[in-house]
């Protein structure tokens, strides 16, 4: 009876374990739609404006799939500081969406690159950083984040993976699972 009750409290504690965690945030999405920048692209440092932006149709999968054509929140901001990739000083919200009861987001917490280039009279901007992917009901992960501009065309394209990663919690509660698991059959061996 008393091997028992080590075997019901550990079930018990994985069951609730596993309710308090939620899955990790995966998968791609893209955006479409207009931006203004602070000038040119060889001298732009920052986006002023984004409107008409939309999910882009087909272009999502994990868990953004289901979300074509949904109307985006883009919040302007610097991306050029001095010739080099501006600092975030704190996460700040880039985009923002809600479709069928659920809250898409994306915090960028640091802008790791700023490439602007001219080739065959074309002129483009990469912008590659990462952050946290956040969706309602999954646990909050680490993305990045691929902003593309390219000629003459106001148009913008999205693109963050979120590579779900364990958190630390979720290791230790593990390792702690398998040390009782252990100390339980080493008592009931005695």
């Amino acid at each position: 009876m008393k091997n028992t009750s080590y075997l019901v409290a550990a079930s018990s504690a994985l069951v609730a374990a596993s309710q308090m965690y939620a899955a990790a945030v995966s998968g791609d999405i893209s955006f479409a739609g207009s931006t203004a920048l602070d000038a040119n692209i060889p001298l732009a440092t920052a986006f002023t404006s984004f409107s008409g932006v939309t999910v882009g149709l087909g272009t999502q999968d994990g868990t953004y799939t289901g979300t074509d054509g949904a109307s985006v929140t883009f919040n302007p901001f610097t991306f050029e500081s001095g010739g080099l990739p501006a600092t975030v000083g704190s996460p700040f919200t880039l985009w923002t969406f809600t479709t069928g009861g659920t809250t898409y987001d994306f915090k960028v917490s640091s802008i790791d690159t700023v490439n602007k280039s001219t080739s065959a009279g074309v002129t483009s901007l990469l912008i590659a950083g990462s952050g946290t992917a956040q969706v309602t009901g999954f646990t909050d992960t680490a993305a990045t984040l691929t902003i593309q501009l390219s000629g003459k065309k106001a148009t913008v394209t999205f693109s963050s993976y979120a590579a779900p990663v364990p958190e630390p919690s979720s290791w230790a509660l593990v390792s702690g699972l398998g040390l009782a698991g252990f100390a339980f059959y080493r008592r009931a061996r005695k």
